[in-house]
């Protein structure tokens, strides 16, 4: 749910490594001046291309503007990177907000409320892991929130949101990874494949 080449050279070796890990498809996030070049690459190596956009949001009262617009411009995926609670919480029930990508610091909001304003709105908590791991208590963000999820029952999508190749990590990995974390094995393959996949499908266009 999570590819953002820096570069075109590196959407070429993404794509080749997501075709050999067969999942389908990707979410892929790339400049407006690059994407027609990067949809192009990975159809070429035989995957379902999604447009994703990640938007930073501070005020709840912003996130109909920003959820709006992203959809009118066309991106498939729209998640959003709450800068407060209250845009954690309002993003979670709006429709057209896809994930709330979860940042060091919030695995609290990650509980029974938060599992029904998703319930609300159809969407999920993302997890990146690349970005994470690379962050002061990333690690210990994706133990917590990982946990509550099962727990609490919160659908949760989990990304390696790679940039480069050496940062992509493929979803048999990130399965692995939840289950050493203490995620039951179910949770950890709903959280990879079936949680991805149902985002995925309801935005996938019929064109």
């Amino acid at each position: 749910m999570c590819i953002k080449p820096r570069t075109r050279r590196d959407a070429g070796d993404l794509a080749a490594l997501a075709a050999l890990t067969n999942i389908g498809g990707v979410a892929v996030e790339v400049n407006d001046d690059d994407w027609g070049f990067v949809r192009r690459v990975f159809e070429d190596a035989g995957l379902t291309v999604l447009r994703r956009v990640t938007i930073e949001v501070r005020k709840a009262g912003d996130v109909p503007r920003v959820a709006s617009e992203a959809r009118k411009k066309g991106y498939d995926i729209v998640a959003v990177l709450p800068l407060s609670d209250e845009a954690a919480r309002y993003a979670a029930r709006d429709e057209r907000v896809d994930l709330v990508v979860v940042r060091p610091g919030m695995a609290r909001l990650v509980d029974s409320s938060q599992a029904g304003l998703h319930r609300m709105g159809g969407g999920a908590v993302e997890l990146q892991v690349t970005p994470l791991l690379s962050q002061k208590q990333g690690f210990r963000t994706l133990m917590v929130v990982s946990r509550r999820a099962v727990a609490y029952s919160v659908p949760l999508v989990v990304s390696s949101c790679a940039t480069t190749m050496w940062e992509f990590i493929p979803p048999r990995s990130i399965e692995a990874l939840l289950s050493a974390l203490g995620v039951p094995e179910n949770y950890a393959k709903a959280f990879t494949y079936s949680h991805p996949w149902s985002i995925a499908r309801r935005r996938m266009r019929r064109d």
